[in-house]
C-alpha cells in the first residue's frame, strides 16, 4: 500500500526497481489514505505500507525510509513567486491548502481562502519540485525546511523479513531527489 501524496512519483520507480531487484516477489499495489491503508493491514488484505509519519497506530513495526523536504508551489503570479526561498514565516499570511495530491509535498499558496480552483493547475504539474510550470513555481524553504519523515509499516506479526527488506531495498535504489535517505 502507499499513501495518494507519495505514489504519482515514487510509484512507478518503485515499480521498476522492484522488478530488477526481485522479480520473483510478486507485486500487488493499493494506493488509499493512511486510515484505510492501516485498517488494510490489520486485516491482512495488504503485507505493507509506505506512508508519512505520524500515524494513529501504534501497533504496528514501521522502518524509516526517507525524509522529505516540503516546498512551496505558488502561482505564477503570486507575489511570491519571484523569490528563490522562502521562509516559514512568509507564510503566516497567506491561504494554504495542504499537500498536494500529484507533486512532491509542497504548501500550495491560493489567491483566495476556499478557492478550489487553484488547486486544479497544480495537480497537472510536472512530479519535480526543481521544474517549473508556466503556470506554478516551486520555491523551496530557506533554513530548516519544513519536512515529512515517510517509512515502511507493517503488521508486526508479518514473518516474510525477506519480503520487507526488498521493498525497502527497492525504495533506497529509487531516484528521489532531494530527499534525506535514512537507514535505521
Amino acid at each position: 500500500g502507499m499513501i495518494y501524496t507519495i505514489g504519482p512519483y515514487l510509484l512507478p520507480e518503485l515499480v521498476r526497481q522492484s522488478m530488477a531487484l526481485t522479480p520473483q516477489m510478486p507485486l500487488m499495489l493499493q494506493e488509499n489514505f493512511t486510515t484505510r491503508l492501516l485498517e488494510m493491514l490489520r486485516a491482512g488484505e495488504i503485507d505493507c505500507a509506505i506512508m508519512a509519519e505520524p500515524f494513529p497506530d501504534s501497533g504496528m513495526a514501521s522502518a524509516a525510509l526517507y525524509n522529505e523536504p516540503f516546498w512551496a508551489a505558488v502561482p505564477a503570479d503570486h507575489p511570491l513567486a519571484a523569490r528563490a526561498r522562502i521562509d516559514t514565516e512568509d507564510l503566516r499570511r497567506e491561504h494554504m491548502l495542504v499537500p498536494a495530491l500529484s507533486v512532491p509535498p509542497a504548501v500550495l499558496l491560493a489567491h483566495e481562502a476556499g478557492d478550489a480552483t487553484d488547486m486544479q493547475p497544480v495537480r497537472t504539474t510536472p512530479a519535480s519540485p526543481h521544474s517549473d510550470a508556466p503556470f506554478v513555481h516551486y520555491i523551496p524553504f530557506s533554513g530548516e525546511a519544513p519536512s515529512r519523515r515517510v517509512v515502511l509499516v507493517w503488521r508486526r506479526s508479518f514473518t516474510r523479513y525477506e519480503a520487507i527488506a526488498a521493498l525497502r531495498n527497492a525504495v533506497h535504489a529509487c531516484a528521489l531527489p532531494g530527499v534525506e535517505r535514512l537507514n535505521a
